[in-house]
């Protein structure tokens, strides 16, 4: 009985691993982008909105 459910749940975690992780991985570079764009556009949205480098931090700090 140990063995059969030893089997399964190794069954069970290589699947759930195959469809997780690139999944996972999507979402990290999609992540990656986001902040790498916010970065970006600092250099001119901060200028437009009158913001300094600390409230632009705390923002950014906030919604990432």
């Amino acid at each position: 009985m140990n063995h059969a459910s030893s089997e399964i749940e190794k069954r069970t975690i290589s699947k759930t691993m195959k469809r997780i992780l690139p999944f996972i991985l999507l979402l990290y570079i999609i992540a990656y982008l986001d902040r790498v764009n916010l970065g970006y556009a600092a250099l001119q949205m901060n200028a437009e909105l009158a913001l300094s480098a600390e409230v632009f931090g705390l923002l950014s700090g906030i919604f990432l």
